[in-house]
């Protein structure tokens, strides 16, 4: 122990791996931890949904039917208008939204689309209206 504490104060303290050469042993260098997450590290990017706002859009599709509160527990069952409605909901999404965001997005489209001559046919009609209101465009 006393050879190893001498050896350790005469090495340079910018090179602690030295001392392996001699004792077969690596000096334990402390590693920095990394920064433990946050509640708010772990809420970026997603809109926070506070109790007001929960209990507020679970009455407002309790009023419109869309849910029922279970009896007796704070949990809510989908009715089945409100189960119509969000598969009808996802069905929008999945199949025409998606699909004609692709459309619209592709810069090499395999085909002419309809959707694209429209958003063309808009944007040109924005064009001249804005040219005709003198904004500059």
């Amino acid at each position: 122990m006393f050879f190893e504490q001498a050896i350790r104060d005469n090495l340079d303290p910018g090179r602690p791996e030295r001392v392996s050469l001699i004792f077969d042993r690596r000096e334990r260098v402390p590693q920095p931890r990394p920064p433990r997450p946050t509640r708010r590290s772990a809420r970026q990017g997603r809109r926070p949904h506070q109790c007001g706002q929960v209990c507020y859009d679970l009455r407002r599709l309790r009023v419109h039917g869309h849910n029922i509160r279970v009896p007796r527990s704070h949990r809510y069952q989908l009715t089945d208008s409100g189960l119509h409605h969000a598969t009808l909901i996802k069905h929008n999404d999945t199949e025409l939204l998606r699909p004609g965001l692709a459309q619209l997005t592709d810069s090499d489209p395999p085909a002419p689309s309809t959707l694209r001559a429209a958003a063309r046919n808009y944007q040109h009609a924005l064009d001249e209206l804005t040219q005709q209101a003198d904004f500059a465009a």
